[in-house]
């Protein structure tokens, strides 16, 4: 009787202890800290890599971190993952990561947000599952050249900017919510995405192609900026509710939304080499201003 009383207070202190040791905020100091983390399948709180960590992190058996992984300013880590980790339910942050070469989460598919800035030794990342439930993807100033494992089909918050060896963008979005931009990436960067049906807001400037062949209605601003295009075609587009503007395309020549009904306001200028704006054939209604500047001829 004794001994069975013992034990069931024994394994009653190791789960409080085990409980704890899952819950709250931790700071990884070094491997064996994650090391120690992956004893939880599911970590409720909030994961902070500490600034001098030097170690590869690897967080092994680790499933779900209810709460943000960040890293920030952690300047000598090169290498951080985890094999088993699929879900990251608050912000994924790595922000002035500066020798990081390796990000690994092959099994990673919901993540809160992302928000990477400053990584400029990064050039890919693996992902292999792809992540495909994000609300907010902001990615800045890092070395990758593609975003392939990004498999995001709704979010609210799209920011991609000042990826210079960014060549290529890729995602297979139906609806934005909020904003869509792209912006101040490489120079010789493709810009695709093929099932995007509803935006509330896209702006993309200096891309040297674009292809959003499903776009069917943008709730509020649509435009183009500063492309390296010649051609910009949306077939399916038929309401642009608030401003389109296509300004600074220096090497645009056709413009062509054959199926556009309305838009708030339209802004063509400074595309040096339109010759016409006969692109809109089914446009009937314009509630707002029409600022048309070039050399057209019709």
């Amino acid at each position: 009787m004794f001994l069975t009383l013992l034990i069931t207070a024994l394994l009653y202190i190791f789960e409080r202890f085990a409980s704890a040791a899952c819950n709250g905020t931790t700071t990884i100091l070094k491997q064996d800290d994650a090391t120690a983390l992956a004893s939880c399948r599911t970590f409720t709180g909030d994961v902070a890599i500490a600034t001098g960590v030097t170690d590869q992190i690897d967080f092994g058996d680790l499933a779900r971190i209810n709460g943000d992984l960040n890293a920030t300013n952690v300047t000598l880590i090169t290498s951080l993952g985890g094999t088993s980790l699929e879900n990251i339910d608050g912000k994924f942050i790595l922000n002035g990561v500066q020798v990081m070469t390796e990000l690994s989460f092959p099994n990673l598919t919901n993540v809160g947000e992302i928000r990477w800035n400053a990584l400029p030794n990064l050039n890919q990342f693996t992902f292999t599952a792809g992540i495909n439930l994000v609300s907010v993807v902001n990615i800045q100033n890092s070395e990758l050249s593609s975003l392939e494992g990004l498999n995001i089909k709704v979010a609210d918050d799209v920011y991609i900017a000042s990826n210079r060896h960014l060549t290529d963008i890729t995602i297979p979005f139906t609806n934005i919510n909020s904003s869509l931009v792209i912006e101040a990436n490489g120079p010789a960067v493709s810009v695709s995405f093929p099932s995007l049906n509803w935006a509330r807001n896209i702006t993309i400037r200096n891309a040297s192609s674009i292809d959003m062949p499903s776009l069917n209605y943008v709730d509020d601003i649509l435009g183009f900026f500063g492309c390296d295009i010649e051609k910009i075609i949306v077939n399916t587009l038929s309401v642009v509710k608030g401003a389109l503007f296509i300004a600074g395309n220096t090497h645009l020549t056709d413009i062509s939304m054959p199926n556009l009904l309305s838009a708030g306001s339209l802004d063509i200028r400074n595309n040096t080499l339109v010759e016409s704006i006969d692109g809109f054939g089914q446009l009937g209604k314009v509630i707002g201003n029409v600022e048309l500047g070039g050399n057209f001829s019709k």
